[in-house]
């Protein structure tokens, strides 16, 4: 291993002299320089690298360039030179690493995108963009095939042909190539109607550049009569000199001329010109977006959301047949949707006058509702009606939507269809405090299994100090009936409301917590009621007595508290762990609280035991154990946790992370 370090270090001797000969770093710098490089090299040369490895390695490199640069600007910009190995020998040792990245770590497509795109910003700066031009293509040739699936690395290549080649056909043979791969892909799909609408607007800007409009069939013959024989337009001489997107212009209108002259030799007769000029109305017109749509749609026949993107885009880019055409899709295979439904009511909102758009899309909605007479459809029409309410732009119209609200309000009331959203969502627009109460214990009644209804309810009451007996009646009756950890989470906080103010023991507090924490929940839910609890423990008054289950028997009994409420929090996450699931987050935070080491080290071994192959609650062991210089711990628990680990990624990611762990307690 020595060796290759060392003859890693010798590569850097002619990059080191040259940088001291050009007075950009000193001897101390440089000696540092290859100090640090030693230490990198090293580091790279251990059985288990990861990739941030590599990547800090990266980092510094790019850190000794900038500033290299920096500094020749400064020192050589009054000195003629050539350029010298140190002007690019550092970019391409980046370029070199990331190749020693990617033989270890090929299988990470984040990796390659940041290779992608340093090579991308070389080739940006590079005064011969040639070479750079060739590594960039080569990347992202093999990053496709190491990663077909990756949509991204798709994308980002279609982008590159376009962008910087102008090439739309190759831009447009990779995004099908990589729908061949990823069928039914959204992203690939979004991409390529996208392509095409850019092709559309940049021909179209074209055209308006040479002075032909579309419906000015006049124009385009006299421009078509001035071209040469050779197929090249004849443009008038600019002023200044062009700019770059002007020659890339001005070279694709001469490709497009040239290969127009290919395939139609002679002189075109009136009819072929009547036909080409229709073929190419159509293009400008969107047939070819509208076809790509229509192939979209049969892989994605059920993605709404990919519809109104399409809509969105072809509103914005002036595609305005294609745009009907989309919306006339969404009508037809969406017409029991209320979302869709709603969405065509609203989707011209913002594009005209604002007043004969709000009439025309309540006019929509009313159709859509005589349509779709059902509670989802009514959700829709008064989300709509609170949005426009919530428009400061729409302050003349405010009005006008609360009476419409109003309506729509008093009509579901009185006889309208309804479920539990949309009660909710009445319960919401209701700023009367009294007909809002009325209405939200009728639509418990209707709907007693809606948790977010009780939650409501109850809410308001706890808000506006109702009656204490009714309120804990109404929790034990009925709302904590539905199990639902939200409202379990409101009756302990109403519970420790309660035993701030003195109106609730903690004896009679406590049963409530366990009672909450009985059931068996997902770990997102168990972990906030057991956190609420020990929390509340902690932070107990300390003359309170807390009362504790026994080993020996399930009966409560007194524990007075300890100064600091240390043996308050022990006893409670005790009774977690006898009466409930403990999760490795619950015991996350208990460590957090607990104030003696011993007990934290058993913390630590008991949030190990929740999950095995979790690795986080073991980095976290580990962490503990190196902070405190426990080395020969720290080695026992890393024995564990690899024989805990059921694969062997699992343990060199462990390796590495342990790794990791000691270079920065170090």
């Amino acid at each position: 291993m020595a060796e290759i370090v060392q003859y890693q270090l010798e590569r850097m001797v002619g990059e080191l002299e040259d940088l001291e000969r050009l007075g950009l770093f000193s001897k101390v710098e440089l000696k540092a320089i290859v100090k640090k490089r030693t230490k990198f090299e090293y580091s790279l040369r251990r059985r288990h690298v990861a990739a941030s490895s590599f990547l800090r390695y990266i980092a510094y490199e790019m850190n000794v360039e900038a500033l290299r640069k920096q500094r020749a600007q400064r020192i050589l910009k009054h000195r003629p030179r050539k350029h010298t190995l140190s002007d690019h020998s550092i970019t391409q040792r980046i370029i070199s690493l990331y190749e020693r990245a990617l033989v270890r770590h090929g299988n990470t497509a984040a990796l390659w995108e940041q290779y992608i795109a340093f090579v991308s910003a070389q080739r940006n700066g590079a005064d011969d963009d040639q070479g750079y031009a060739r590594l960039l293509a080569q990347v992202y040739g093999r990053a496709i095939a190491r990663h077909p699936r990756c949509e991204r690395l798709w994308v980002m290549a279609a982008a590159h042909e376009i962008e910087r080649k102008a090439d739309g056909s190759a831009a447009r043979a990779l995004l099908l190539r990589g729908l061949r791969v990823n069928k039914g892909s959204r992203v690939l799909w979004s991409e390529c109607i996208r392509l095409e609408v850019l092709l559309v607007e940049r021909i179209r800007a074209r055209r308006r550049v040479l002075g032909i409009d579309g419906a000015d069939t006049k124009a385009e013959t006299e421009a078509e009569a001035e071209a040469d024989e050779d197929g090249t337009i004849r443009l008038d001489a600019l002023d200044g000199e062009a700019t770059s997107g002007e020659k890339e212009d001005a070279i694709g209108e001469r490709v497009l001329a040239a290969e127009f002259a290919r395939i139609t030799p002679g002189k075109l007769t009136p009819a072929q010109h009547a036909d080409q000029s229709a073929e190419r109305n159509a293009f400008l017109q969107g047939a070819v977006v509208q076809l790509v749509f229509t192939q979209a749609i049969q892989s994605l026949p059920k993605d709404l959301a990919f519809r109104q993107e399409c809509a969105s885009l072809l509103r914005t880019s002036g595609l305005l047949s294609v745009h009907s055409h989309v919306l006339a899709t969404i009508a037809a295979d969406f017409a029991t949707s209320p979302e869709a439904q709603a969405y065509l009511c609203t989707e011209h909102l913002g594009h005209g006058e604002p007043v004969a758009d709000a009439q025309l899309a309540v006019e929509k909605f009313a159709a859509a509702l005589e349509r779709l007479d059902e509670p989802a459809m009514w959700a829709e029409y008064l989300k709509f009606l609170a949005e426009q309410q919530a428009d400061e732009r729409q302050e003349e119209l405010r009005p006008y939507y609360v009476a419409l609200s109003e309506r729509a309000i008093g009509k579901l009331i009185a006889h309208g269809p309804m479920d539990a959203e949309l009660a909710m969502l009445v319960a919401g627009e209701l700023t009367d405090r009294t007909k809002q109460r009325e209405w939200l214990a009728t639509a418990t009644l209707r709907f007693p299994q809606s948790a977010a209804l009780w939650t409501l309810r109850l809410q308001r009451l706890i808000d506006e100090h109702a009656d204490a007996k009714q309120i804990e009646q109404l929790f034990k009756h009925h709302a904590l009936a539905t199990n639902d950890a939200a409202l379990w989470g409101l009756w302990l906080q109403w519970t420790e409301a309660q035993c701030a103010s003195a109106c609730l023991s903690p004896a009679a507090a406590q049963k409530r917590f366990l009672a909450a924490l009985a059931p068996r929940r997902s770990d997102d839910e168990a972990t906030r009621l057991q956190v609420r609890y020990v929390e509340w423990a902690w932070g107990l008054p300390l003359y309170v007595t807390l009362q504790s289950t026994s080993d020996d028997d399930d009966e409560l009994k007194p524990l007075v508290m300890a100064p600091g409420n240390a043996e308050a929090l022990r006893r409670a996450y005790a009774n977690v762990a006898r009466h409930a699931f403990p999760t490795s987050a619950f015991y996350a935070r208990c460590i957090e609280l607990e104030p003696e080491a011993a007990r934290r080290k058993l913390l630590h071994e008991m949030a190990c035991r929740v999950e095995p192959s979790d690795m986080a609650p073991w980095m976290s062991y580990l962490q503990s154990l190196l902070s405190a210089h426990n080395l020969d711990a720290a080695a026992a628990v890393l024995f564990s946790a690899r024989a805990a680990m059921p694969t062997d990624t699992q343990r060199d990611a462990l390796d590495a992370a342990y790794q990791q762990l000691t270079e920065t307690s170090a």
